[in-house]
């Protein structure tokens, strides 16, 4: 367990927002709209563990001791929404038979985050709802409704119903310093009715007036940009927005056990505020779609003094 003398991370906020409308380099509308359509999240870091760090393996608390290393401990609150539509016709609101199902899943999510020079740990303890509960099919109409010119009509009579959630996750990146680049190896695992998948991949990060990728910096630029890009392979077992309920029937679609994500992007840095735009392209998750669904991200995060 980490000692309290340890000097803590920076705090953050966040807001990120997920869509297929971001993708910039299409018309509006004729951007998909379609398969991971939405999301939402708003985050908070704090200085010290998680509340559940404490039940967590010793293995998840491992640290180096030398001085030259030292580990620093910080912990998130993360509240989410995220939306899920099948392929349709641009004028047709109900999908085709056999097009996966509509979900919605509204979510909360403590993480503990070690980090050390050339390491990253991060385990994380998710509660969530599907179905009615997770407002997504209400949020979705009124957003639709301000844009009905270049949204397509949708109906969520058809969607995964109202279930409990809770997934636990681990992951570990490592750092490779190659001049100006960092190069992040990472693999990690979720265990839970939401989502049970293995993944590994590396990441790269580099850029102008670059501070380290995860440690706070004593001093810093007074801006900073960024290029990033990561290919990641992610071994499916159990996704509950395609796999369905667990507790309760519902609909399922027949997972691909292996589906590669790319993304890349940038973020620039002015002083303590940051804002990041990446693009996604995730493969084909189920049986029935045969072809990758891109969308983008935007984010913002204001940075605390130390």
């Amino acid at each position: 367990m980490l000692h309290a003398t340890v000097a803590p991370a920076q705090s953050a906020v966040r807001i990120r927002a997920d869509n297929d409308a971001y993708n910039f380099w299409q018309p509006p509308w004729d951007r998909p709209d379609e398969e991971y359509s939405n999301g939402v999240r708003v985050s908070s870091d704090f200085r010290g563990p998680a509340l559940w760090s404490a039940l967590a393996p010793r293995w998840l608390g491992r640290r180096d001791t030398s001085r030259a290393n030292e580990q620093r401990v910080s912990s998130s609150w993360t509240l989410g929404q995220d939306m899920f539509t099948a392929s349709r016709r641009i004028s047709d609101p109900i999908a085709p038979a056999g097009a996966r199902p509509n979900a919605g899943v509204l979510w909360v999510q403590n993480a503990e985050r070690r980090v050390s020079s050339d390491r990253m740990t991060e385990g994380s303890v998710t509660i969530g709802v599907t179905g009615e509960p997770s407002l997504a099919s209400s949020v979705q109409r009124i957003v639709h409704g301000y844009t009905a010119a270049w949204q397509r009509p949708i109906d969520w009579s058809h969607q995964v119903p109202f279930e409990p959630l809770v997934n636990v996750a681990y992951d570990e990146h490592r750092r490779v310093a190659v001049r100006a680049m960092h190069l992040q190896p990472h693999a990690g695992v979720s265990l839970g009715n939401l989502l049970t998948e293995a993944r590994a991949g590396v990441g790269m990060h580099t850029g102008w007036n670059m501070t380290h990728p995860w440690m706070p910096a004593a001093a810093v630029q007074d801006y900073e940009v960024a290029v990033i890009a990561d290919a990641t392979l992610r071994a499916v077992a159990w996704n509950g927005t395609l796999s369905g309920n667990l507790f309760r029937p519902s609909a399922r679609m027949t997972l691909r056990p292996l589906v590669p994500e790319l993304q890349f992007g940038v973020s620039v840095r002015a002083r303590r505020a940051t804002i990041s735009y990446l693009v996604h392209q995730r493969g084909a998750e189920y049986l029935g779609r045969s072809r990758a669904h891109w969308w983008s991200q935007i984010q913002t995060q204001w940075q605390f003094a130390r």
